[in-house]
């Protein structure tokens, strides 16, 4: 009797002892992004190097895409659970019946199209008869600059084609493939310090002020199976963004070490990283949600006759509460 009192005693224990374990192990959670640059990728690293996805109980691993098409079509398919997005192309994804869903606000857009420094484009009308280079074609760079295109009056005599990646731009500038490309200026501003690139024209000023830009995303049957495990990435990502905000030897040390920015170039770009994430509020705003697709409606990037979603379908603040 005691020997058996014993014995299941010792199996209690050694329940009791593994139940924890296994409760303490970290989910895994695949985040992508439309490429490696430092906007997606500093905050990245923080959440691996700084703890703040083992904090929310997840073991988080980045992937890096080649566009925010390639994540869209990604997160559909469930190859990645969330990521980085662009507020218009994930409603234009909606649309096709692709059921997306804006979790969090992360930060503004600051697109310029962008000419070689010896170029004789000197203006915006001087763009007739040139070639713009995108990454894809009807992907976001595309979409964008035919905005600011349409709103200079020149877009009908442009010619667009895809180049590949963001490395392949600058190939294809200085080759003369094409003449102009639409880029952020944290991708620009190594070109622009060594004299190859200089800013042209900023594309968002034809946009809505009031607007939601990027965005954290992934399919709404993830956000409604697995609540915790969404606001756990969603929250590692915030505190992300806080930490580099606060901590900027941290954040330039890693725009030179393994972002491969020049110290100078990296304290521009720490400055314009701080400014595009701090005029943000995770919390997205109906109204801004209902601009976005107005005006994108109005320039026909979003047909008239496609199934956009309802709004409230479209994004969710649960997770930024």
């Amino acid at each position: 009797m005691v020997r058996r009192v014993f014995l299941i005693g010792g199996v209690l224990l050694c329940i009791l002892t593994v139940l924890p374990l296994r409760g303490l192990a970290a989910e895994k959670l695949s985040f992508g992004s439309p490429s490696k640059g430092a906007l997606y990728g500093l905050p990245l690293l923080a959440a691996e190097e700084k703890g703040f996805w083992k904090k929310n109980g997840l073991e988080g691993k980045w992937i890096a895409f080649r566009s925010t098409t390639d994540v869209t079509k990604s997160i559909a398919a469930g190859a990645v659970d969330m990521g980085y997005g662009v507020m218009i192309m994930m409603i234009r994804a909606a649309s096709r019946g692709i059921p997306l869903v804006a979790v969090a606000a992360t930060s503004r857009m600051d697109y310029f199209i962008w000419v070689n420094s010896d170029s004789l484009i000197l203006k915006p009308e001087h763009l007739k008869g040139t070639t713009f280079g995108s990454s894809r074609r009807g992907g976001t760079f595309e979409v964008f600059a035919r905005t600011a295109f349409r709103g200079l009056g020149v877009e009908k005599d442009i010619t667009f084609i895809s180049t590949g990646g963001h490395g392949a731009f600058a190939a294809a500038m200085k080759t003369g493939k094409i003449q102009s490309v639409m880029l952020q200026p944290v991708d620009a501003i190594p070109l622009m310090l060594k004299g190859e690139l200089r800013p042209l024209v900023s594309v968002v000023q034809f946009f809505p002020k009031d607007r939601v830009d990027n965005i954290i995303m992934l399919t709404r049957p993830l956000a409604d199976k697995k609540p915790e495990f969404v606001r756990g990435g969603v929250r590692s990502i915030l505190q992300s963004q806080a930490f580099i905000r606060q901590d900027k030897p941290w954040a330039q040390k890693q725009l030179v070490d393994v972002f491969r920015y020049t110290p100078k170039a990296a304290a521009m770009v720490f400055e314009l990283l701080i400014e595009r994430i701090s005029s943000i509020d995770p919390k997205i705003n109906r109204k801004d949600v209902e601009n976005t697709i107005n005006f994108f409606v109005e320039n026909k990037f979003i047909d008239k006759t496609w199934k956009i979603p309802p709004i409230d379908k479209l994004f969710t603040n649960r997770f930024t509460e």
